[in-house]
């Protein structure tokens, strides 16, 4: 690629307006631009990520696909009515005619904000986790996924794989282990007028937030006596952490959760802004218990009343707590979702009636699905590759292998001419051995150039000067390491291959 033909532009300073110091790296090298989004160099870079995660993963190349946009990540409850399932089910219809013709991997590309994500279903008799691609960071959790922010994080839980089916229904009963001390105070009403979020509370009593217990009204859908059904749940967190939505329906074994409504929570019998579990009716609310909850109390919750709250209070005592599972983050915690996996439910796929024969019989295939955020995946990497001057992109992503930057003299025209004569043919012997090459053939100063391959991070730089060309030198130097050699022509790409190597 020749940086002239390029619409990319890079910037001394970070873009004003953005928060991010990822965001603003990309920025700086011209990989996205404020306000048009991707340039060529980034559409350059999301392609390396995705040839880099298709070798990891075994993609074929002629099973990509582009499907339809939905910002959506393809959750439990999204079912078989998600435009990409419905694409790949669609797809496994018209190609899946028996156990030998299964296809390994079937990916498949989508517009989002920033740049398109893209994904992978594969088919196979057994589900089996995805394995861990190496994202080229030095750290990568696997965390639940829910909304709201997060450390960076490879997997979703493969929730479906703990529901079972056909649905079982297990009667809830209260959970009596939970620790309190069965002497202490009872609870005391206190006022609290317009005190409808933790942090009023926490200040009309003087307290911190971390002493009160807030209650979140969610719907789920669990198994029930006559299969599944929605099941009103008051979720209860420490005050000062976020509940996570993924982990509550881990919790309940749910397909899916959402958020209830002022009318929902008033039909149940709470109060919006004043609500908790104080005096509903225990068969028709599920109480789940944030195990960061554990070894604290007494709590301040909601009295179910308007401009009031209850002190002294100890669940399990006060009221009963029907499950103890993980259910938070801290507020504090940072970071992106990098992708999210799982396997689809069979079904799902029974339903789209995609069947093969097998000595046993007709069955469904199983069906594991993994999806990327490339804008998510770009900015992780910048965060973890930097130094002052600019990106450091690890080989196995990296848009191009090669900066080639020519610095043309603006005189005499036969000093122009031997520069440009040696740039010409570095950069064939270079595609010849099938290194990628950003040409930089540009009309711009030696330090601009210079300190645009800095920015842009490429694994190499190799510099044609004048004073290089009238000896048949040329600058080679190592990103990472700031290694430096001066190398004749013709042995540029026996140096990078014997680095490569070694």
């Amino acid at each position: 690629m020749r940086l002239s033909r390029c619409p990319c532009f890079t910037l001394r300073r970070p873009p004003a307006g953005v928060a991010d110091p990822a965001t603003a790296l990309l920025m700086r090298a011209g990989y996205w631009e404020p306000d048009a989004g991707e340039t060529p160099l980034g559409a350059a870079l999301r392609r390396g990520l995705r040839r880099h995660l298709s070798r990891t993963l075994g993609v074929e190349p002629d099973l990509w696909a582009r499907q339809s946009p939905d910002a959506g990540p393809l959750l439990p409850a999204h079912g078989p009515g998600n435009p990409r399932l419905a694409a790949a089910l669609a797809w496994a219809q018209r190609h899946v005619r028996g156990a030998k013709h299964l296809p390994r991997t079937l990916a498949w590309v989508w517009p989002a904000a920033w740049a398109p994500r893209w994904g992978f279903y594969a088919w196979q008799w057994q589900p089996r986790p995805w394995p861990r691609p190496p994202f080229a960071l030095p750290q990568v959790a696997e965390i639940p996924w829910g909304p709201g922010p997060h450390d960076v994080a490879w997997q979703v839980p493969p929730a479906e794989n703990r529901v079972p089916w056909p649905p079982r229904w297990v009667p809830p009963t209260p959970n009596p282990a939970l620790p309190y001390p069965p002497a202490g105070p009872k609870p005391q009403l206190v006022a609290t007028p317009a005190a409808a979020t933790v942090e009023a509370v926490a200040r009309q009593l003087g307290l911190e937030v971390q002493q009160v217990l807030k209650t979140l009204f969610w719907k789920a859908r669990v198994p029930g006596p006559r299969g599944w059904q929605m099941q009103p749940v008051a979720a209860l967190v420490p005050g000062e952490r976020r509940l996570s939505p993924w982990r509550l329906a881990l919790a309940l074994g749910a397909w899916g959760v959402e958020p209830a409504d002022a009318a929902e929570v008033r039909a149940w019998g709470a109060v919006p802004g004043f609500a908790s579990p104080m005096g509903l009716d225990p068969n028709r609310v599920r109480v789940v218990l944030d195990s960061a909850a554990l070894g604290r109390g007494p709590w301040v919750m909601g009295a179910n009343r308007t401009d009031a709250h209850v002190r002294q209070v100890w669940p399990g005592r006060d009221f009963p707590v029907h499950v103890l599972a993980p259910l938070s983050d801290p507020v504090s915690a940072r970071g992106e979702v990098l992708a999210w996996a799982g396997v689809v439910p069979p079904a799902w796929v029974l339903a789209a009636q995609v069947q093969v024969e097998t000595p046993q019989g007709r069955r469904a295939p199983a069906l594991s699905w993994l999806e990327v955020d490339a804008a998510a995946w770009m900015r992780a990497l910048a965060r973890f590759h930097h130094d002052e001057h600019g990106l450091v992109w690890p080989p196995e992503v990296a848009p191009w292998d090669v900066y080639l930057a020519r610095l043309t003299p603006r005189r005499p025209r036969s000093a122009v001419q031997a520069v440009e004569a040696l740039a010409q043919a570095v950069l064939a012997r270079l595609q010849r051995a099938g290194w990628r090459v950003l040409d930089d053939d540009r009309e711009a100063s030696p330090g601009v150039k210079l300190t645009d391959a800095d920015l842009v991070g490429l694994p190499w730089r190799v510099v044609v000067s004048a004073r290089g060309a009238a000896q048949g030198l040329v600058e080679v130097r190592q990103r990472a390491t700031g290694r430096v050699w001066s190398v004749p022509a013709e042995a540029v790409t026996r140096l990078l291959e014997t680095e490569a190597r070694g």
